[in-house]
């Protein structure tokens, strides 16, 4: 068995905002609210090792550590807080974007180039066919943003009883930061206290 230090590279990282039912003294208490004893847990990356031997583990003490290390740096956050970090990923009932290339400044754009032989971005700026599109592709992000805020909402109704009159912070893991921050997203560690007074809502930001 061993502790892994390297570094492995990636683009996925998730938020985990944690509802405390009091502000954590050390990181002794995180491991007792997280862990309830002492635990290992495998390096996400193990699955690529056929050596067990050689197979990468961490112990609860360092993650609560870690833990306890990050939210010392921070203070903590607010409702409207919490709710823009969720409307910032992905989460359950999320709206889905348009990927069918049929909206009104993608057929817009494509019959400029259909009718000019050139992209719309190559258009003058101070065209009317450039402000049109501009109007456009504004027009649809606000929409955007105006749903995914609503959704954002609704999904922190489901966890607004939980959280109250709870110490809040958001912490953020993922493989981009390393293998051991990657661990904390993806090895399911974080996401089931063994305190039921703690709880934990995830937020991908793939």
């Amino acid at each position: 068995m061993k502790i892994r230090e390297g570094f492995v590279s990636n683009s996925s990282s998730s938020s985990f905002i944690i509802a405390f039912p009091k502000r954590p003294k050390n990181a002794k208490e995180i491991e007792k609210l997280f862990f309830a004893s002492d635990k290992m847990f495998p390096d996400y990356m193990n699955e690529y090792e056929k050596d067990t031997a050689n197979m990468y583990m961490y112990s609860s003490s360092v993650i609560a550590e870690t833990l306890f290390f990050d939210i010392s740096k921070k203070e903590p956050i607010t409702e409207d807080q919490i709710i823009e970090e969720i409307r910032s990923g992905w989460f359950e009932g999320c709206p889905e974007y348009n990927w069918n290339g049929d909206s009104a400044s993608h057929l817009f754009a494509e019959n400029y180039k259909e009718k000019y032989g050139k992209s719309i971005y190559d258009a003058k700026k101070s065209s009317k066919e450039y402000k049109e599109y501009i109007r456009l592709s504004t027009q649809e992000r606000d929409e955007e943003d105006r749903k995914w805020l609503e959704a954002a909402k609704s999904y922190f109704e489901v966890f607004r009883k939980d959280i109250q009159n709870k110490i809040v912070y958001s912490v953020e893991y993922g493989d981009r930061y390393g293998s051991f921050s990657g661990t904390l997203e993806h090895g399911e560690i974080l996401e089931y206290p063994h305190d039921k007074r703690v709880k934990v809502i995830k937020i991908s930001h793939h």
